[in-house]
């Protein structure tokens, strides 16, 4: 009994610190699955620290009781918020990176959380919170129990010593200071850089960080000549959740995206390493980085905070040069702070589905598409698919029918008969602007702003990977290596239409480059000389490239 007392209310913390800990680690294949699994084990007893809240709930005194309570449950709290987060996102953000505007971003996707995301660890954190509250008043923490309270601070004296103090470690990124230093240290720290941020903007003044090549040894890509496709249409088309994998899927023996298939065999270059580098703006911030050619922040949303009187957008060159530009998405104008991003860009149009307005998303895509084509003969279009978001309910009675499927279909189901009418919808993009394409006038390009998290395996790389298919009448099918992702877009846009792209952070995706991509991980991925995928830490290099983003980024939006 007397052991019963004085561990289960313990027990009740570490569990709950596995929860946390096993959603932060993503297991690699190249290292051991037993000393990866012995870290998570390791790491969980930082969450021991909550022991110093338990002597307060089990006070006699009732103004130290509520104190104790409120910390307890604010503690749970935020482990689940962590837990949900690091799914549904990949990361975990400043504690100051969500104003009331991002809190209503989150609300806004709750029913896909509780849809898609939420499972066993959240179910784990919520019994163990059960149990502990159970145990508080009927069970005494006996004096011995805190002396478990040396396992966080020696595992934090050891990770010190072997990685130095957090305040030199900021370039580990968010999740590997929680992972080495525990919650109370990544929360002291965030505490302390916004209080120091100076007021207005995330960052100082930064220079231009250059081309990504040098970050592996390689010369920036000055000079080169890209292949030349020139283009008076370019179409853009972005799909939520696109998976690489979809493309050539079948479901009840029925091909799921026949169209995009044959698009994929007969008319397009397919990049097998294009990724994504979503960051804090989730979907938003593909979109940041095709309009700007730069990375997101890691710290706020891009989309919903940046100051883009500062900084020269595609749409901005564009204009510029006599071309018009249109951006449609079929979701509400507000989501993600959109509105505050495209209030600042009248040299864009834009077209959002409006509430109450009851449109296809077939319909809304052929319907704005028709009006960028008709309204100038030189035109950027960049459509960005809603549809099949998470948790992929959204398809018609008559594709469940035409598929065999039951109304109550398992999730990766739901997905795939999702794909089957976003493929309808980029057919129906395809076939209006086909004859310009035929006639070598028209750029179409389909890509994805991160994968569905369905069919990747539980590694970072696998989770950034993306579909990109780049078609023109003049370039040869066929498969194409380089590494890239959506900052790349932008100087392939300027490039088709034959303005200048430097300099540029991304490179032409028709350079014939091997390519470099950044992950917001700060992970490097390169293409090694016998062909395989490369890939490296950052030793403190990679900064510069968000950094350049973050003097952009007003704290007061």
């Amino acid at each position: 009994m007397y052991l019963f007392r004085l561990l289960a209310i313990p027990l009740c913390l570490y569990v709950a610190g596995l929860a946390l800990y096993s959603n932060l680690f993503v297991f690699s294949a190249t290292q051991s699955p037993y000393s990866q699994a012995f870290k998570v084990f390791a790491a969980s007893f930082f969450c021991l620290f909550a022991l110093v809240f338990v002597p307060l709930a089990q006070s006699k005194r009732r103004a130290l009781q509520i104190v104790g309570y409120v910390a307890l449950v604010a503690y749970f709290a935020y482990l689940f918020f962590l837990v949900g987060y690091f799914s549904y996102f990949g990361f975990v953000p400043e504690i100051y990176a969500f104003g009331l505007g991002s809190a209503a971003d989150a609300v806004g996707v709750q029913d896909h959380y509780f849809d898609q995301i939420f499972g066993v660890r959240e179910i784990i954190l919520i019994v163990s919170f059960i149990v502990l509250m159970f145990l508080l008043p009927t069970t005494k923490l006996p004096r011995l129990s805190y002396t478990l309270l040396a396992l966080p601070v020696m595992l934090f004296t050891y990770n010190v010593m072997q990685f130095g103090p957090p305040k030199d470690s900021a370039h580990f990124g968010n999740t590997a200071v929680i992972r080495r230093f525990g919650l109370p240290t990544f929360l002291v720290q965030s505490s302390v850089d916004w209080f120091n941020l100076e007021a207005g903007y995330l960052a100082a003044e930064t220079p231009f960080p250059g081309a990504l090549n040098p970050l592996v040894g390689g010369e920036p890509p000055v000079g080169e000549e890209p292949f030349a496709v020139r283009a008076d249409r370019v179409v853009l088309i972005q799909i939520e959740s696109f998976d690489p994998e979809a493309i050539d899927a079948t479901l009840n023996g029925r091909d799921v995206m026949p169209f995009v298939a044959n698009l994929h065999r007969t008319l397009c270059q397919s990049y097998t390493d294009h990724y994504t580098i979503k960051s804090v703006g989730g979907s938003s911030d593909s979109e940041f980085a095709v309009m700007t050619g730069r990375f997101p922040s890691r710290r706020l949303q891009s989309m919903r905070h940046a100051d883009f009187a500062g900084v020269e957008t595609l749409y901005e060159r564009l204009n510029n040069s006599g071309i018009t530009s249109f951006f449609a998405h079929n979701n509400n104008i507000g989501y993600y702070g959109r509105h505050l991003a495209y209030g600042q860009l009248d040299m864009v149009q834009s077209d959002f589905i409006r509430p109450g307005v009851a449109e296809g998303e077939i319909e809304f895509a052929t319907r704005t598409l028709s009006n960028a084509l008709s309204s100038s003969e030189r035109t950027f279009y960049y459509f960005f698919n809603f549809q099949s978001h998470g948790p992929f309910q959204g398809y018609s009675a008559e594709t469940r029918a035409a598929f065999g499927i039951e109304q109550n279909a398992d999730t990766f189901t739901n997905y795939l008969a999702t794909m089957n009418e976003v493929d309808q919808t980029i057919e129906a993009m395809f076939e209006l602007q086909r004859e310009p394409f035929e006639a070598g006038r028209s750029l179409f390009i389909v890509t994805a702003d991160h994968p569905s998290y369905l069919n990747t395996e539980p590694n970072e790389i696998s989770r950034a990977r993306i579909p990109l298919l780049v078609c023109h009448a003049d370039l040869e099918p066929g498969l194409n290596e380089m590494v890239s992702s959506s900052i790349d877009l932008y100087p392939t846009i300027l490039d088709a239409f034959g303005l200048p792209s430097d300099p540029s952070i991304g490179e032409n995706l028709l350079s014939g480059g091997a390519g470099v991509t950044l992950l917001p991980s700060e992970i490097i991925l390169f293409r090694e000389e016998d062909g395989s995928l490369g890939q490296q830490r950052c030793d403190g290099n990679c900064d510069a490239f968000f950094d350049y983003t973050d003097q952009m980024i007003r704290l007061g939006q």
